[in-house]
């Protein structure tokens, strides 16, 4: 089964595509799609003030910036979301911590 999609630039210019897999592509889209911070912080489990501190620290790298509109995002891809999950297995949570109890002897 082929699907035609409609790409138009220009109104009078006009040209068909036929897809041999339209749900390949279509996840395709889904993956590509960029991820605001707050998304990357629900889903790695975080707080964004944490992943804020990460990323001025030095300790992460930030993201691709883009540029819209004379402001500035950051461009999270999945592949990036993947890197703040190995940092936080890695380092989160690892540091001194609260002290134990004392058991009363």
């Amino acid at each position: 089964m082929k699907v035609g999609i409609r790409v138009t630039k220009v109104p009078t210019v006009s040209r068909v595509f036929f897809l041999t897999s339209p749900t390949k592509y279509a996840t395709l889209a889904l993956r590509m799609r960029p991820l605001g911070t707050e998304e990357v912080c629900r889903l790695v489990g975080i707080h964004r003030a944490t992943l804020e501190r990460w990323l001025a620290s030095g300790r992460l790298r930030p993201p691709q910036p883009i540029k819209i509109g004379g402001r500035v995002f950051r461009y999270w891809t999945h592949r990036d979301v993947e890197r703040v999950r190995k940092f936080k297995e890695k380092f989160y949570r690892k540091g001194r911590g609260r002290k134990p109890k004392l058991k009363p002897e």
